[in-house]
């Protein structure tokens, strides 16, 4: 028993499908990045080993470089002798990486270089620039000596050849330097290591020596200066007779000891308790001047009114109850209104004493307050015509005060400067010095080699996809879904010549074989009305497998019952006869010209049962005849006939042939040959088919290797059989 297994491109299934998803990374179709890598595999391959070669060739040929390297450590402060240097030279810690980074500055100047090579002797030594692979400047330049440009190709290797390491954590920098020599690389090294010292130490002496000069001036006219603001405050204390008691020597606090300015802090200070006293009086008479004298709260809690009233009320008692019996013109009673008159007299006589009183408190205290104020303005006036004088005389003081501040200042400054200028201390010192190196540090064969492979390996892609870009080919069915937006009936593989093509046909287990049968299932599936009756084939170029395609599909669909015919519609260059296996004597040319009816020009092929009609002789102008009507009568008759139409036409680009005969059709199958034909051209041919009005079914690939093409078994075959034990 055999046992049959197929796996089918996913686009020459019974539906035809339109696009197929690919996974994806970060928005990347990595299906098609790894078949364009697969495509451009052997070109990637030989650049990176034509790389590898090239690497190992340098790496072979190259001189062996030696470095040798002197280590010293940068202290942030230098070695107190005195104990006055850290006043200058303690750099702070947010400033320290600032710090470092000048002295790798310093050793990388132009200074530090020159001094190498002045006490190496090197500007006057050919075999330093033997060693170091040069040879000596023969050019200077247009404003150069020739002297001038030795020096300046020397200076230029040692500072090219220099290098520095200063860890992020430490302050010991590791200063190398690179030579073909050994033992002249640890020698110049050394050098840097002992110049930077010494530069160091000259900066300072150089620094502290300006110091002092300068220093030694300033203190000049800060001695002048002093003893003339002195003369002067003393001058003018003796011309406004004006004697400093405070004894505050020109203190910015200074207070003065005047009578005159102590009467006037005094006399203010009364004058504040009587404002208060004045205010709070005025208050008082402001609340009792506008209201009934008896309802004053002062008279109110006067003791001797409260008496009085009381009295009064008692009087006013009797004389309600004796009015009860008694008349009004009584004897006791005229006495008892003679007493309550009297006492109502006397309450409003001591009520207005009271409120008088109040105002009288209210007139003294103003009085008071205008008496102070007149004194403290006279006060005043003596005080300011008495702070006039001693104000500039503060200020005579100050700046005597000021000028001795700075003198001092100064010439303490210059005592401690005058006793660092022999001391000679450093903040730097070296750690190791320069051994001569025993192993190269460059070829390094390993780095190389991994250099070249990184490097072949980018060139390899650059190539890939500069390869990808420019030859933007139709390869698999998702090119065609994608670029030219038409459904793919299937992709089929390449069947060979016309006898290939039809022994394959014959074998039901063939690749070519299914492949014609599953577009032949996506044809009859291509629209809701099934197959269409008359189908044109073309292509975008000449030799891409249509002429085959639709050969194969009409043996295909003769096999499924139907009746079909196959007509060779390439004037230029038939084909049809040649797979077909018979003459091309008459055929479409007579048949357009009318020069013999369609059964004279229909052949039969007994071998596939699929009618024919070839293209016949070739006429001298063929779009003549494809233009005219007599196509579209033709294909009309042979829909009587006929199940299909097949018509196999010419390509599209250069020829309007193919364009006419699409018109006439129901349908046209669009043909490209995998990894032929550019997407910016198989997209205008698509475009000048539509443009015709022309209904595209779809497309087919031919001679389609998915291996070639990148895409492995995505769009393969593959058959297995075993026997059934």
């Amino acid at each position: 028993m055999i046992q049959t297994t197929q796996q089918l491109d996913p686009f020459a299934s019974d539906v035809p499908r339109t696009e197929v998803s690919h996974p994806t990374v970060l928005g990347f179709d990595m299906v098609a990045i790894y078949s364009a890598l697969l495509r451009s595999r052997w070109w990637m391959l030989a650049i990176v080993f034509a790389t590898l070669t090239a690497g190992i060739a340098l790496t072979l040929l190259s001189t062996p470089i030696y470095q040798a390297a002197a280590s010293v450590q940068i202290n942030q402060e230098r070695e107190k002798v005195l104990g006055t240097e850290s006043k200058e030279d303690v750099v702070s810690l947010q400033d320290a990486e600032r710090f470092l980074q000048t002295q790798l500055d310093v050793l990388r100047s132009r200074t530090t270089a020159t001094a190498v090579a002045d006490e190496m002797n090197l500007f006057n030594n050919d075999e330093f620039l033997t060693a170091m692979g040069e040879e000596s400047a023969t050019n200077p330049g247009p404003r150069q000596t020739l002297e001038e440009a030795r020096r300046e190709q020397v200076i230029r290797i040692l500072q090219d050849n220099l290098s520095l390491n200063l860890p992020v954590d430490s302050r010991v920098v590791q200063i190398g330097f690179q030579s073909s020599d050994p033992r002249l690389a640890a020698r110049i090294a050394n050098s840097f290591a002992d110049s930077f010292i010494r530069s160091n130490l000259q900066r300072r002496f150089d620094s502290s020596s300006y110091a002092r000069d300068f220093l030694r001036e300033q203190l000049q006219e800060a001695q002048l200066r002093l003893e003339k603001s002195e003369r002067a405050a003393v001058d003018y204390a003796r011309r406004t007779n004006i004697v400093d008691t405070s004894g505050s020597n020109g203190d910015a606090n200074r207070k003065s000891s005047s009578l005159t300015v102590d009467s006037l802090v005094e006399l203010n200070q009364k004058l504040a308790t009587v404002m208060a006293d004045r205010i709070e009086a005025e208050s008082r008479w402001n609340r009792v001047r506008s209201i009934p004298v008896l309802n004053i709260p002062q008279v109110q809690s006067n003791e001797a009114i409260q008496r009085l009233v009381q009295q009064k009320a008692e009087l006013e008692a009797l004389y309600s109850e004796e009015s009860e019996r008694r008349k009004e013109d009584y004897p006791s009673m005229r006495r008892a209104a003679a007493r309550i008159s009297q006492l109502e007299s006397e309450i409003l006589q001591l009520a207005g004493a009271v409120r008088q009183g109040v105002k009288s408190n209210y007139d003294v205290a103003r009085e008071q307050e205008n008496s102070l104020r007149a004194q403290v303005n006279d006060f005043r006036q003596q005080s300011q015509e008495e702070q006039t004088d001693s104000i500039q005389l503060s200020i005579l003081q100050r700046e005597a005060d000021t000028s001795r501040q700075q003198y001092e200042f100064l010439l303490r400054r210059y005592n401690e400067l005058a006793a660092e200028a022999g001391v000679q201390s450093n903040n730097l010192s070296v750690v190791d010095r320069a051994v001569s190196p025993a192993d190269p540090v460059s070829p390094n064969i390993i780095l190389n080699l991994l250099g070249a492979l990184v490097l072949g390996s980018l060139l390899a892609l650059v190539f890939a996809i500069a390869r990808e870009t420019l030859f933007n080919m139709i390869r698999t069915p998702d090119d065609v879904s994608r670029g030219l937006h038409i459904p793919v009936l299937g992709a089929v593989p390449d069947g060979g010549d016309a006898m290939q093509v039809r022994d394959e046909l014959s074998d039901p287990k063939s690749i070519f074989y299914e492949a014609i049968n599953s577009i032949r299932t996506s044809l009859l599936l291509s629209s809701r009305s099934g197959l269409p009756k008359s189908i044109a084939f073309t292509s975008t170029q000449p030799g891409e497998g249509k002429s085959t395609t639709c050969f194969s599909l009409a043996y295909a669909l003769v096999r499924s019952g139907r009746k079909v015919l196959v007509i060779d519609a390439d004037l230029r260059r038939p084909n049809q006869h040649r797979i077909f296996g018979i003459e091309n004597v008459l055929g479409m040319s007579d048949l357009l010209a009318g020069g013999i009816d369609l059964q004279s020009a229909i052949r039969k092929d007994a071998k596939s049962g699929v009618d024919v009609i070839t293209a016949g002789p070739i006429p001298p102008n063929p779009s003549e005849l494809i233009e005219t009507n007599a196509l579209k009568d033709l294909i009309a008759r042979c829909h009587e006939f006929y199940d299909c139409v097949l018509i196999d036409c010419p390509p599209i680009l250069g020829l309007a042939d193919a364009i006419v005969a699409a018109s006439a059709v129901d349908g046209v199958i669009y043909i490209a040959e995998s990894g032929r034909n550019h997407s910016r051209g198989a997209l205008t041919s698509v475009q000048r088919l539509r443009g015709s009005g022309a209904h595209i079914v779809g497309a087919i690939i031919t001679r389609f290797e998915a291996d070639a093409s990148g895409y492995g078994n995505a769009y393969a075959y593959a058959y297995t059989y075993s026997a059934d034990r």
